[in-house]
């Protein structure tokens, strides 16, 4: 494959990285590990690729903040009011190319509703110079048609690939900031 930008050289290294076997030390940035060896639920290995949108250049100094429910569907806040303080959650910044990876383990459905809805919250993508995005990371595997359709409506949801090995799950979503205003 040719890539001719930034951007896109990043992404495939990191593509091209995913075909590695799961546990592989990956040269790069370091992940964000957020589960222990003992944590229910299938591993899982997202890049977040942090770019401008108007010229696909990758953002080096911008923070991020997720969280997901567990394997169990359960988000197990520290503080109830606040969802955002899930036990499942990475909060830093991405590194020179733009890139944060996180370790986690694939989101529970929730209990009592319909299956499509495994999701990572992205509290929010923010780096100085750019307006803020939020939103939620939907897994095609996974994801209904009601969600699906409400992803593309708002634009709020991403929904990505998830890449299957022996060991669990990897993905990439990459995140646009547009210059703030």
């Amino acid at each position: 494959m040719h890539c001719t930008t930034p951007s896109a050289m990043i992404i495939a290294a990191l593509v091209a990285a995913f075909a590695l076997p799961f546990g592989t030390a990956l040269a790069g940035p370091e992940p964000h590990v957020i589960v222990g060896p003992d944590e229910p639920g299938e591993p899982l290995t997202l890049v977040i690729q942090v770019v401008d949108a108007a010229t696909g250049t990758p953002i080096a100094d911008a923070e991020v903040l997720l969280y997901h429910a567990d394997d169990g569907g359960a988000y197990d806040p520290s503080d109830p009011s606040d969802e955002s303080t899930a036990r499942l959650r990475a909060e830093g910044r991405v590194d020179a190319a733009g890139a944060f990876v996180v370790r986690t383990v694939l989101p529970g459905e929730y209990p009592g509703q319909p299956p499509g809805n495994r999701h990572i919250h992205l509290e929010h993508v923010r780096a100085p110079g750019y307006a803020p995005v939020g939103g939620v990371v939907l897994f095609e595997h996974n994801v209904n048609d009601t969600v699906r359709d409400w992803a593309r409506a708002t634009g709020f949801g991403r929904v990505i690939e998830l890449v299957a090995d022996e060991g669990g799950w990897r993905g990439v979503v990459t995140v646009e900031l547009e210059p703030a205003r």
